[in-house]
C-alpha cells in the first residue's frame, strides 16, 4: 500500500499520478500535459529536463520525441526553455491558483490513501478471526 509523502515545496502534480501517465506515449501526452500546466514546480521540472538531458516521457507539460528523432528533440528543448520563461515571470495569483491545486490534489490523494486502509482494515479482522477459531 502506497503512502502519501508529506506536501513539499518540491511536490509535483505528477506525484498523485501513476508513473506510467508520463512515459506510456503518444495515447497520453494531451492528459499528462493539462496536469503539468497546472503544477507549481513546472519551471523546477524544465530545468531537470533540460539538466538531465531527459529525451522520453512528458516533463513540464512537453512531450519528450524520444533520442532517435534529433530534430524533434532539440524542438523539444527549445519548448522546455520557453515554459521556463513564460512559467518564471507569471502572475501571482496564477501562481497561487498553481498552489491551491496542488494542495487540494493532495489533500483528496490522503483521503484516498485513508479510504484503501480502512476498507483493507475488515478484511484483515476478519481473516484473524478465522485464524482464532481454526486454532481453537
Amino acid at each position: 500500500m502506497t503512502t502519501i509523502r508529506p506536501l513539499r515545496a518540491d511536490t509535483g502534480l505528477c506525484e498523485y499520478e501513476d508513473p506510467d501517465t508520463w512515459f506510456r506515449g503518444y495515447s497520453g501526452e494531451r492528459e499528462s500535459a493539462a496536469i503539468c500546466t497546472n503544477c507549481p514546480i513546472i519551471v523546477a521540472c524544465a530545468q531537470n529536463a533540460l539538466r538531465f538531458g531527459a529525451t522520453d516521457g512528458v516533463w513540464a507539460s512537453v512531450a519528450m520525441p524520444g533520442a532517435r528523432d534529433v530534430t524533434a528533440l532539440k524542438a523539444a528543448r527549445a519548448q522546455l526553455r520557453e515554459v521556463i520563461a513564460r512559467y518564471r515571470n507569471q502572475p501571482p495569483a496564477l501562481r497561487l491558483r498553481s498552489l491551491q491545486i496542488r494542495q487540494a490534489v493532495h489533500f483528496a490523494a490522503i483521503q484516498r490513501d485513508l479510504r484503501r486502509r480502512q476498507a483493507a482494515k475488515p478484511a484483515s479482522r476478519a481473516s484473524a478471526t478465522l485464524r482464532e477459531k481454526a486454532s481453537a
